[in-house]
């Protein structure tokens, strides 16, 4: 039976600056606080991740990618080294959603990540 997260460790990990050690972690971030910290998005756009609190981590995912992007914040190199393991896998769904690239740019771009050193992100890559 697993631990319950502490508050702590849940502060840490919604604002940004730990990585998940395991899986109850990883889907116990908050994404809309996560993405107010990270990212300092719009009120709306926040509020926009907080309505979306119940869809699964990966439409979750792919929508902090879409969110990011609307603001202006879609550059990978800015996310592909944040301490947040979730900030990191934001950046393999920015490249993996990014019409302009194409198969193989989208590839090269997510090598870094696929070999990150969190499964999570790994996974996401």
């Amino acid at each position: 039976m697993s631990q319950p997260i502490s508050a702590a460790r849940q502060h840490e990990l919604g604002t940004g600056l730990v990585a998940s050690t395991h899986l109850a972690e990883c889907l116990a971030v908050d994404f809309a606080t996560l993405l107010q910290t990270a990212a300092a998005l719009p009120d709306a756009a926040v509020q926009c991740m907080r309505d979306a609190a119940s869809k699964g981590i990966t439409q979750r995912m792919a929508l902090a990618a879409t969110l990011l992007r609307e603001a202006g914040q879609g550059d990978v190199t800015h996310w592909q080294s944040h301490p947040s393991d979730t900030v990191r896998g934001w950046a393999c769904y920015l490249i993996g959603s990014d019409a302009t690239l194409g198969l193989s740019e989208k590839l090269q771009a997510m090598q870094p990540l696929a070999d990150d050193q969190h499964f999570g992100v790994r996974e996401w890559a």
